[in-house]
């Protein structure tokens, strides 16, 4: 599946058609082809600015600590932070990452040990450690970030979000997941326990 891209034109007639009275969002997302949660994104945009939105410079907050010139402690500790926030993940979650200096730090240790994970960092030099994240940086580059010239860094955080929450996670097919979108995927996950229970 390849992932498409919107020109600005697009997503304001989009964003104008979904706020016209007796419009559902849903329908008008199914009815152009696009996901629903894109066009609440596109939405939000559109009426925090009208002028300026999905324009590069419009999300300059949006996901700051996602997007850094050099990775540090406080990227790694916030998007952690982040995730931890997201999805509520239970005790023993294993935390992998490679050896870097900001993933020993005694910030991010704090927080395995204060949400009672269990961190695994990889083998010098070894890539077979976390397979599963190696192939998703691999994807992540190969469909995302090497197509791309960049004008900006906010540029590079709207094309990011848009490639890992909307086209990643809801729309590319995954083979080791029997090709569902991750989000498909946990929610027949939800079902399946949901019924062994009752």
């Amino acid at each position: 599946m390849e992932r498409r891209q919107y020109d600005r034109e697009f997503k304001v007639d989009a964003v104008k058609l979904s706020m016209q009275e007796g419009k559902k969002v849903t329908e008008v997302a199914a009815g152009i082809g696009i996901h629903e949660n894109l066009l609440y994104q596109w939405r939000r945009l559109y009426q925090d600015n009208p002028t300026k939105s999905f324009l590069p410079d419009a999300e300059k907050e949006e996901m700051k600590q996602s997007i850094s010139d050099r990775i540090t402690k406080k990227i790694v500790t916030d998007a952690l932070l982040k995730a931890i926030w997201y999805r509520k993940p239970s005790k023993g979650l294993i935390v992998h990452s490679d050896q870097g200096s900001q993933y020993a730090s005694k910030e991010f240790r704090n927080i395995i040990q204060r949400f009672e994970f269990k961190q695994s960092m990889s083998g010098k030099g070894n890539c077979y450690d976390n397979t599963v994240a190696e192939s998703f940086f691999h994807t992540f580059k190969t469909e995302c970030v090497y197509p791309e010239v960049y004008s900006s860094k906010a540029e590079a955080k709207i094309d990011i979000f848009d490639y890992i929450e909307i086209f990643y996670n809801r729309q590319r097919r995954h083979s080791t997941i029997n090709y569902l979108g991750p989000v498909d995927f946990e929610k027949r996950l939800d079902i399946a326990r949901k019924v062994r229970v009752s």
